[in-house]
């Protein structure tokens, strides 16, 4: 399994997999760090069309071909059913199963951080 987490001090992610810390892209990364678990967000497995990964709290662009417009979902995780799943931030609300959506059109435009940051 494998988590990130953001660190303010450093202004960048933290990772933790396979029972080891790293850190990528930090300002300064000689700088102490500490892996936040209560702001953790899961990796899913899966990759956006971009090859880039897809943690829990990203939001997703999708094109829908037959509607003929950009759709935008958020991936939450399912505590009761455990599994990754799409929470729509259109009006309508609806929610997706995250590996039915997941095709060569997703891709991730914003994190969890980032959404937080405009509301």
């Amino acid at each position: 399994m494998k988590f990130r987490s953001w660190n303010e001090k450093l202004k960048c992610f933290i990772f933790f997999e396979d029972g080891k810390y790293y850190l990528e892209n930090c300002i300064n990364p000689y700088s102490e760090n500490w892996f936040n678990w209560q702001n953790a967000e899961q990796f899913t497995g899966l990759f956006d069309k971009n090859g880039i990964e897809i943690y829990e709290g990203d939001m997703l662009e999708w094109y829908d071909f037959y509607e003929e417009e950009y759709l935008y979902y958020v991936v939450v995780w399912d505590k009761e059913k455990a599994k990754f799943y799409l929470k729509s931030t259109n009006k309508d609300f609806v929610e997706q199963d995250l590996s039915e959506m997941i095709s060569d059109n997703a891709k991730v435009v914003i994190n969890k951080l980032e959404i937080e940051e405009q509301e």
